[in-house]
């Protein structure tokens, strides 16, 4: 079958010997007919690079998990046990900033609620 701009969809039979075609079919498709083939040709060759780029692209990223693993392997206490001693240095930080706090709103509460009853029974 041909996909040709002049004659998509026409079917034919090549001569090899000879390097001729001969149409299977003897009238050419109509307008419309050729419109549609060639948008549905055009449709399939542009699907098929998307699918090729997409291919690549995948490989692309499972390289790079790839190589991301293995020199997490290779790392691993080296990289991660700061981090995690990090993490535990900033939560204690955090716990203890947030018992400052608490204790603070309490004896701010204390001395609120002093005032009011000292000012209510004035």
């Amino acid at each position: 079958m041909s996909w040709s701009d002049e004659n998509p969809g026409r079917r034919f039979n090549r001569r090899e010997i000879h390097r001729f075609v001969i149409w299977a079919d003897k009238e050419e498709p109509s307008n419309w007919q050729k419109v549609s083939l060639l948008e549905a040709r055009n449709q399939i060759r542009r699907y098929k690079r998307e699918t090729s780029d997409l291919r690549s692209t995948l490989a692309e990223i499972n390289a790079m998990i790839e190589s991301l693993r293995s020199s997490t392997e290779r790392n691993d206490d080296v990289e991660i046990r700061p981090c995690e001693n990090q993490m535990f240095e900033i939560w204690n930080g955090a716990k203890k900033t947030m018992r400052t706090m608490f204790i603070i709103m309490w004896v701010l509460m204390l001395i609120t609620t002093s005032v009011i009853i000292i000012s209510i029974y004035k």
